[in-house]
């Protein structure tokens, strides 16, 4: 969410995200997702995206085939973010922000002990 928020502040305005992989086959993951972020969250249909690209880009490369998301991908209904639970976790995030900076110099202190 914090480097979201740097893409909000260069201008993006997102409409919804897209999400894949075995974390985002659980609804109460992409309901979190939805909430945090405060936009619809849609999963990809295709099993495994990642053989999937690669053939794409395969494909695109020798140009045999159209390599645009647009032609392929398909999309699972769209799950719709919670306004207060947004706001919750807008509220958590500022803590946690604030903590972080104040312990930036504990976290250095730590780091010897890796």
């Amino acid at each position: 969410y914090d480097a979201f928020q740097v893409l909000e502040q260069l201008g993006a305005q997102p409409e919804r995200i897209i999400v894949a992989g075995g974390g985002m086959r659980s609804t109460l993951w992409r309901q979190i997702v939805a909430d945090v972020f405060g936009l619809p969250v849609q999963k990809l249909q295709v099993a495994d995206q990642s053989a999937s690209g690669a053939a794409l880009l395969a494909g695109g490369g020798i140009g045999v085939l159209n390599p645009s998301a647009h032609t392929w991908a398909s999309y699972g209904p769209p799950l719709e973010p919670d306004g207060r639970r947004h706001d919750l976790y807008k509220e958590l995030f500022s803590l946690f922000h604030d903590a972080y900076r104040k312990h930036r110099a504990d976290f250095v202190r730590l780091e010897k002990f890796n």
